[in-house]
């Protein structure tokens, strides 16, 4: 099919499949200029004659007075108004007319257009080529690809690291970053716009359209790696914190506590001394060590993936609204909907606590302690939920820094078993009892002292389980309603029956799998009905029972807000019947980090699994990370484990969810950070390793991903995180010094590892403080020297990283970088295997550059304040364009064939 003539424009905003929005923001501010174009299929120029079978792509071929340059010098043909033969000249019919400058059609670039040739709209402009001149025009383009591609590899950057050449069969062995490749526009949208025909060509001016490809992708780059979306949310989160005045730069940090040291070892405390040594104990997954042989031989029991406990496809089934008028039975799961609990659970508390209404919120106070006595209930399955009550009073007085006595805490938990009914319960009873049943379902014996007061019309269903608790979903409670209620009412319809619950979890999804109507009350500040789950759409909601006789009345359609669902996560995982994971935050060489929210309370949690790996033989490495965290136990900036265990032969650790960490915040800032902000950064992180240390772990894998920002609070505060491959440096058994050993393989992340793992040197304090330095400087310059280099194999390509951070490369960095660096490194390197790094030395070297440049330590890092930033960050309103390379046509290699 001939080519036509076209005119075309950029469409940035139309085609740009964002992961933000900002993105998109940005986008509408890149104002493109029409250009005039060829426009043909890729089957056109690549098998002329042959019918494809699959959909041809479009490609727009730049028309100009101006002929390429750069990488693309040599390719174009000529448009001659005359007809001629000779070489590539091209015949136009009618002529196109340039003010007497000879036109270039430019045979590549071939920009990428999806449409199919005849979806062109409007109509393509009144000229064409000729049949022989659409030949030349096919065969040029063939021609110029072959020799793009020579020219692609003669200049391509294939560095060895080293003087020698890089071989054919090298590769780099590079690993993913967590910046995603540039996304395509999908097929049948185009990232050009067509425009109509006009009048004069005036669009004959040499083009721009190469520039702004380059603007182009660069926000495509900018805005499309994974978490942009979160990191985003967390910052515009964070600076709307600070102009409310909700924000508090400077929060001290915890002592380190429970050790003290003799010389340059740790000596571990009467408490401490039993984690430590449980973990001395434990095997460590992975220290570099060649496998054992039984190992190799040995099963490795793979992770089925928790079930959701429900059928996913009979909870896909929702029943039609009827109306209020064709409800035989309304049925009410009592707390939550009739029964105020939450206002016993916060009389307690605050009899317990009383200074706790001015340091907590009442939403707050509920859910830790609903998070305290679901997972009691959980853990301890034969314990009466009245114990279970006095647990989790107590344990949310000790997570809120206090101690009581048994005295009040036995006034407390009068206090907690008297709850009363809603206000509107009994004007709503009145309402729905018209005509209908009324059923309530039961609730344990221990749970209430004095009963609440049930109008006599509302039955209480007998069950013959003797076990019923507030946190398990109660599947067998559906037969029993459908039993009891067809005793009296043979034909009833289960779409007949109401259920009215509060409990998302516990009621609604079995009740929808029932197929009964349900309802669900989204009382203010009540944890249990704030759950919003997929799997359990409720047919009505209202935020309170009065609400909800207007709904049934009036047949109101609810507009639900549900949690976005990610693509790539299509099973509702679920966690010990208390987490749900709803998408990934990441994964590594270690597991998979899940975001995850609590059934009961809502809040979410970061959930790290990790499996077992058959092909590598490697064991589950999260139950040695749980022993390195409870040893690590009381520093501000290190979590502690919410729980951590089995869960279907997987290793499963619950964690409190952290902002992005440091490699996103730095995407997020255009790829480096300024000064002021690593100066800011190096003083927690060095504080963070020295922490590990004091309590003999090193921590063997320093790393921008492992370091993360708080949230809420402590969202200034950075989080040291991913302590399986750390270790003891030291025998608790005999106060000393692990032995030096070489001869081990790598271990931690090669682009930010101490040269001397790249020699199999065992690593001690001094390799966690040039690990932090060269993370520092990846940080600083956004690369390191040794990335992307190239070698026969990944041995050698690892011997030759540990040489370049040994010599000249490193000391090129160097030269380029503060002089704080250099004294750091050399520190680091003047240290002996069982030497102690100078910690404040090493303080001093940033604090000394802040005061020389009069920068405070006040929290206002490059996200928060993009001051220092020359690019900006990727706020719309800050975002700078990057125009020395926008403008330098002859670096842009747009994607062309496939």
């Amino acid at each position: 099919m001939p080519p036509t003539f076209t005119l075309a424009r950029l469409r940035p905003t139309g085609a740009g499949q964002w992961a933000s929005n900002l993105g998109q923001q940005k986008a509408a501010d890149l104002n493109t200029r029409p250009f005039l174009a060829l426009h043909a299929l890729s089957s056109d120029y690549h098998n002329p004659g042959k019918v494809s079978t699959y959909v041809s792509l479009g490609r727009l071929f730049v028309v100009s007075p101006q002929k390429p340059e750069g990488l693309y010098t040599g390719f174009y043909c000529v448009l001659s108004p005359v007809e001629a033969t000779d070489g590539r000249t091209l015949t136009v019919y009618p002529p196109l007319q340039s003010s007497g400058q000879p036109l270039y059609v430019h045979t590549l670039p071939a920009l990428p257009d999806t449409r199919m040739l005849e979806d062109i709209v409007p109509d393509p402009l009144p000229y064409h080529l000729d049949d022989a001149s659409f030949r030349v025009f096919c065969l040029a383009v063939r021609e110029d690809m072959d020799e793009l591609r020579k020219r692609r590899s003669d200049v391509a950057s294939r560095d060895s690291g080293g003087l020698e050449a890089v071989q054919k069969d090298w590769d780099s062995w590079s690993q993913q970053t967590s910046r995603t490749k540039a996304r395509r526009a999908p097929l049948g949208e185009s990232i050009f716009e067509r425009l109509p025909a006009i009048g004069n060509l005036n669009v004959l001016d040499p083009p721009t359209i190469y520039s702004e490809l380059r603007l182009f992708h660069q926000l495509e780059a900018d805005y499309s790696w994974k978490g942009v979306r979160s990191t985003s949310d967390w910052v515009l989160h964070l600076r709307k914190s600070i102009m409310d005045q909700q924000f508090i730069p400077d929060i001290p940090e915890a002592a380190s506590g429970a050790i003290s040291t003799y010389g340059d070892l740790p000596i571990f405390m009467d408490h401490l001394r039993t984690a430590v040594d449980v973990l001395f104990a434990t095997e460590i997954p992975y220290d570099g060590q060649k496998l054992p042989e039984e190992l190799v031989s040995r099963s490795v029991v793979r992770w089925e993936d928790p079930s959701p406990d429900f059928d996913v496809a009979e909870s896909a089934y929702i029943c039609p609204r009827i109306h209020a008028a064709e409800f035989h039975v309304v049925v009410f799961d009592l707390i939550g909907s009739l029964v105020d609990r939450d206002t016993a659970i916060f009389k307690a508390i605050t009899s317990l606590i009383p200074t706790c209404k001015s340091v907590v919120s009442r939403y707050k106070v509920i859910q830790l302690f609903i998070d305290s006595e679901a997972s009691r209930t959980r853990s301890n399955p034969n314990s009466l939920p009245i114990d279970n009550m006095r647990y989790a009073l107590r344990d949310v007085a000790i997570r809120l820094g206090y101690a009581v006595d048994d005295d009040a805490l036995e006034h407390a938990m009068q206090l907690l078993r008297r709850p009363l009914l809603y206000e509107d319960a009994t004007s709503a009873l009145e309402t729905l009892r018209c005509g209908r049943a009324l059923l309530a379902l039961p609730l344990p014996d221990t749970l209430f002292s004095v009963r609440p007061d049930l109008p006599r019309d509302v039955d209480l269903l007998a069950m013959a389980t003797a076990r019923c608790d507030l946190y398990t979903r109660r599947s067998e409670v559906c037969d029993a309603i459908l039993a009891h209620i067809k005793a009296s009412q043979p034909g009833i319809d289960p779409s007949e029956i109401l259920l009215v619950t509060s409990y998302t979890y516990r009621m609604l999804e079995p009740a929808r799998a029932a197929g009964f109507q349900t309802a669900l009350i989204t009382r203010p500040d009540c944890p249990l009905s704030s759950i919003r789950l997929d799997t359990a759409l409720p047919t009505y909601s209202a935020d309170d029972l009065c609400a909800l006789c207007d709904a049934l009345d009036r047949r109101v359609e609810d507009v639900q807000n549900y949690k976005e669902a990610d693509p790539s996560f299509w099973t509702p995982y679920r966690i010990r019947g208390l987490w749900q994971c709803d998408k990934i935050l990441g994964e590594g060489s270690f597991g998979t980090i899940y975001n995850a929210f609590h059934l009961f309370t809502n809040e979410e949690v970061a959930i790290k699994v990790d499996m077992p790996d058959e092909e590598l033989h490697q064991p589950c490495a999260l139950p040695y990370e749980a022993k390195v965290y409870r040893v690590l136990e009381g520093h501000l900036g290190i979590l502690v484990p919410r729980w951590d265990g089995e869960e279907g032969g997987a290793g499963v650790m619950v964690m409190d969810k952290l902002g992005p960490n440091l490699n996103q915040l730095r995407l997020f800032c255009r790829g480096k950070f300024s000064l002021k902000t690593i100066c800011m950064l190096a003083l927690q992180m060095i504080t963070r390793i020295e922490f590990a240390h004091s309590r003999g772990i090193v921590v063997r894998d320093v790393k921008p991903e492992n370091f993360a920002m708080g949230m809420d609070d402590h969202r200034n505060i950075l989080f040291l995180l991913d302590f399986g491959v750390s270790k003891l440096y030291v025998n608790p058994t005999t106060g000393k010094h692990i032995p030096f050993r070489d001869g081990r393989s790598h271990i931690g992340t090669p682009r930010y590892s101490s040269f001397n793992s790249h020699f199999g040197r065992e690593l001690s304090r001094r390799d966690d403080i040039e690990a932090l330095g060269t993370t520092l400087l990846a940080l600083l310059h956004g690369r390191l020297p040794w990335q992307g280099i190239y070698a026969p194999s990944i041995e050698a390509k690892m011997w030759r990283m540990g040489e370049m951070k040994a010599g000249y490369a490193m000391h090129e960095l160097l030269s380029r970088s503060p002089s704080e660096f250099t004294w750091l490194f050399a520190h680091s390197r003047s240290l002996a295997f069982e030497d102690k790094p100078n910690y404040e030395m090493i303080r001093g070297l940033f604090l000394h550059r802040m005061r020389y440049e009069k920068w405070k330590n006040d929290g206002l890092f490059d996200w928060v304040d993009c001051r220092f930033l020359k690019k900006g960050t990727l706020i719309p309103e800050e975002y700078q364009w990057d125009d020395e390379v926008a403008l330098d046509t002859s670096r842009f290699i747009p994607m062309t064939w496939s």
